[in-house]
């Protein structure tokens, strides 16, 4: 955030305020069992191999305010999509920790949400969106978007 204020870029955007995601909103795309996982966090390295291949993959480490910082991530997201779907906005930019594009029904990859997926169901749900698609642009393969997303009919994934 630092380097976007010095570059000017926190000055030519819009702010928008947000509220963390509903577990309900959530719940459209992850299983209950892995946001129970998100809502014990943080856990210690033992508990967390115990959960391993459970609701936890590789690569997803936890401190205190975690959940928190999840549920936020993906509020922020939720938020910034129905900005642009009401057309309040043409475009949104969440930059929010932690991300997203490799959780699917286990949290890995440093995500433990998707929050383009939870933001995209939202939008396809509530603002009754016939059609989306969701590009990732990331060195990374989202895989765990691919995954939600695989058998929709209404939704388009492709990864760059």
């Amino acid at each position: 955030m630092n380097t976007l204020n010095q570059d000017g870029v926190l000055d030519r955007t819009e702010r928008e305020p947000f509220d963390s995601a509903d577990r309900e909103i959530i719940l459209a795309v992850n299983d209950p069992e892995q946001l129970d996982y998100v809502d014990a966090l943080p856990m210690t390295d033992e508990e967390q191999d115990a959960k391993f291949s459970q609701v936890a993959g590789v690569s997803v480490f936890s401190s205190e305010g975690t959940t928190e910082a999840i549920y936020s991530a993906a509020g922020a997201v939720i938020r910034g999509s129905d900005l642009v779907v009401e057309e309040y906005y043409e475009t949104a930019f969440a930059i929010i920790r932690p991300p997203g594009h490799h959780a699917h029904k286990i949290s890995e990859g440093f995500c433990f949400l998707n929050n383009v997926a939870i933001a995209t169901q939202h939008v396809v749900d509530h603002h009754h969106i016939e059609r989306a698609l969701v590009v990732d642009f990331d060195v990374h393969h989202g895989n765990g978007t691919q995954e939600l997303f695989y058998g929709s009919k209404q939704v388009l994934f492709f990864s760059t």
